[in-house]
């Protein structure tokens, strides 16, 4: 935020919110960013043959019980997580086209 700031010659002192100045910018906000990567591969996982090993293991449930307590977050939670919050569905992933153009228009914070 800092080099934006910088970038921009404003300084702390003018009060300047920080959603004005990544705007100004056009920088994305870096968990936007990265839900928008985690997307993208995995449309690309869910695309490859079935023999893929990472298709496999989107599938795989390890054996045994989770621990107690608040159970730990897995790939696939947080998968499910943001394709929840950015109204997507796990079948519009055979068409690429139409999973690059969901993804890039849900990921942008603008």
């Amino acid at each position: 935020m800092k080099m934006c700031r910088w970038a921009c010659g404003k300084t702390r002192r003018d009060r300047e919110r920080n959603e004005n100045i990544w705007e100004r910018m056009k920088v994305m906000n870096i968990g936007v960013r990265c839900r928008r990567a985690r997307l993208l591969w995995f449309g690309l996982v869910k695309r490859r043959e079935e023999s893929y090993v990472g298709r496999r293991l989107l599938s795989m449930e390890p054996p045994g019980k989770r621990g107690r307590g608040h159970p730990k977050q897995r790939w696939k939670d947080t998968i499910s997580t943001d394709m929840r919050a950015d109204s997507v569905r796990e079948e519009d992933v055979e068409d690429r086209d139409t999973w690059k153009a969901l993804v890039s228009a849900a990921a942008t914070p603008y």
